[in-house]
């Protein structure tokens, strides 16, 4: 990599932030800091194992709320369905009718309950099937596209617009849609086959891969840090994870170069290193090897860094974080997913 590279990747990686004397931190600079350290720091390489990234994925689709006023956008727990008794009829009396093939009657009985509960986007989506069950394109994606203005989050209503869509043929408008629904359920494999499948018609490649850094540390009595990595690109990862956990005000001063959340300061520091270490390997098969990390070099001065990061990373282990984006944040990261992600080739 080439110095002025360097120092724009460097720039980069704290786009739009308030920069101050203090600044992220190189490989070289991490490891002199260490040797510099009243604690011992020790690396040791790892055969196997290591740990990665704390995320639990499910089959269920986001049990969250998105509800945008003006202003804001606040991010709710999903309420239990609280229907009277009256309304629990009209519901069974549709599943019936639904089951009969009589989905004329099936969306009467709904349109009760929707006189009374406007805003639940469940009826509404159950209305939309109706519609789609009888081959009425047009009518189910207006009731599809009516829960998105209760919930902008509603995956169901997500899912059965990019169906449609793609039924249409307007695979721009399926992609939208099955974008949002993964977004907004990150770590959803069976979303994840359905968006793989309609890119395909669109013409765009994904590739599901995770970015697992294999390491560990272990603190040993109160002085010492052992830091064990299953590569090198991955030992500079790890070290700036230790010396944010370990490294007496090493946290609190870099907390100061940006208005950036910490956790986000701390993870671009950390790739940053990566990023560095993955530069100066000298091996024809790395992008191979680190196909993240070879997409992050690609894209690093494309100001694509935060989106690389909040997709590959922070939604992965927190998948509510995408949901208190605003609409252009939204835009830009389906884009990135859309435009960048589908670079990588297996």
């Amino acid at each position: 990599m080439s110095r002025f590279c360097f120092i724009l990747i460097l720039q980069l990686f704290l786009l739009g932030s308030s920069l101050h004397a203090q600044r992220l931190h190189t490989p070289d600079e991490i490891v002199k800091l260490m040797e510099e350290s009243r604690k011992t720091y020790v690396f040791d390489s790892l055969e196997q194992g290591g740990i990665v990234l704390s995320f639990t994925p499910t089959s269920d689709f986001h049990p969250y709320v998105r509800l945008e006023v003006p202003g804001e956008v606040r991010v709710e727990l999903k309420a239990a369905s609280n229907y009277s008794k009256k309304q629990r009829k009209s519901i069974r009396s549709s599943d019936k009718s639904m089951k009969k093939g009589n989905f004329s009657k099936a969306r009467i009985c709904l349109e009760k309950v929707k006189d009374t509960k406007p805003g639940d986007t469940k009826i509404l989506c159950a209305i939309g099937n109706t519609y789609a069950k009888e081959n009425k394109t047009e009518t189910a994606i207006y009731w599809y596209e009516r829960a998105l203005e209760f919930n902008f989050a509603e995956t169901e209503a997500r899912l059965k617009l990019a169906e449609l869509y793609l039924s249409l043929n307007d695979t721009e408008k399926a992609v939208h849609h099955i974008s949002y629904a993964h977004l907004f359920n990150r770590n959803n494999k069976d979303i994840m086959l359905q968006m793989e499948s309609t890119f395909k018609e669109a013409g765009i490649h994904y590739e599901e891969l995770e970015f697992n850094p294999i390491y560990t540390i272990s603190p040993v009595g109160n002085n010492q840090v052992t830091i064990g990595y299953g590569h090198s690109v991955w030992a500079g990862y790890a070290a700036v994870k230790a010396v944010w956990e370990y490294e007496p005000n090493y946290t609190d001063e870099m907390t100061k170069i940006s208005k950036q959340p910490a956790v986000i300061i701390q993870e671009k520091e950390a790739l940053f290193n990566a990023l560095i270490t993955y530069e100066r390997i000298k091996n024809d098969k790395k992008s191979r090897m680190f196909p993240l990390l070879h997409l992050l070099s690609e894209i690093s001065l494309k100001k694509q860094i935060d989106h690389f990061l909040d997709y590959e990373i922070l939604s992965r282990t927190d998948p509510k974080y995408i949901l208190g984006k605003d609409r252009e944040s939204l835009e830009l990261l389906k884009n990135y997913l859309v435009v960048y992600r589908s670079r990588i080739k297996a």
